[in-house]
């Protein structure tokens, strides 16, 4: 956590100024919120750092939904805190909503893209992805963790969605692509970390019921109710 402000303040600081950071945790058992104080306290002057704390889980779809409800600028850029991408992805993503993107949604998978990450997981997000498209129609990479889009837009998809877990990605683009939001895709470098929040073990089955979950709730909205 500290390497990842120390990069992300002092990019920002230099190509971003006006830019805020905004942390959302939620429940997390290690030491983010001890770091993250200690981090603003030696930086009195850097970029400015909102912390977020829940007592519990909210979900990773959960957590992002407070982050962007609490954040102030015109465009809000979503991304893992180990910085899976480079961070000139971040300049990017704002040019492309500056010249008429709604949400920019990276893309592990199309033309221009890289990907450094273990076959296993390569291979059951490519899992994913296909469902995906086979039950929804989704032709994104929804599950890249990088993502930017105009706040208000965001806002307004956030508070329409129902599944706050790890497949929250599919439910969103498909909120805001309906709410009338030009998607655009953006190919990333990606690298992989032992360090991420996600667990295969752990989330993979959750992320697939989701995925039927918010199948039913698309296809048979009366089923809900």
């Amino acid at each position: 956590m500290k390497s990842c402000l120390t990069r992300l303040s002092e990019f920002l600081r230099l190509n971003h100024s006006s830019s805020e950071i905004v942390i959302s945790e939620d429940g997390s058992t290690d030491r983010t919120i001890q770091i993250v104080h200690e981090f603003r306290e030696q930086n009195p002057s850097g970029v400015p750092i909102t912390l977020l704390h829940a007592e519990g889980r909210l979900g990773k779809g959960g957590g992002l939904k407070r982050g962007i409800e609490t954040a102030q600028g015109e465009y809000t850029v979503f991304t893992d805190t180990d910085l899976p991408v480079p961070l000139d992805t971040i300049t990017e993503s704002v040019q492309l909503l500056k010249t008429g993107a709604d949400v920019v949604a990276g893309s592990r998978v199309m033309k221009g893209s890289s990907r450094d990450e273990p076959f296993r997981r390569r291979a059951l997000s490519r899992g994913f992805h296909v469902l995906a498209r086979a039950l929804l129609g989704m032709r994104w990479d929804s599950q890249c963790g990088f993502k930017a889009v105009r706040t208000s837009v965001g806002r307004a998809a956030f508070s329409k969605i129902v599944n706050p877990g790890f497949a929250y990605d599919v439910e969103f683009l498909l909120k805001a692509k309906r709410m009338g939001a030009k998607v655009v895709e953006l190919p990333v470098q990606w690298r992989y970390s032992k360090d991420t929040s996600m667990k295969l073990s752990r989330d993979i089955f959750g992320m697939f019921r989701e995925l039927l979950r918010i199948f039913v709730q698309t296809h048979f909205p009366e089923s809900d109710k």
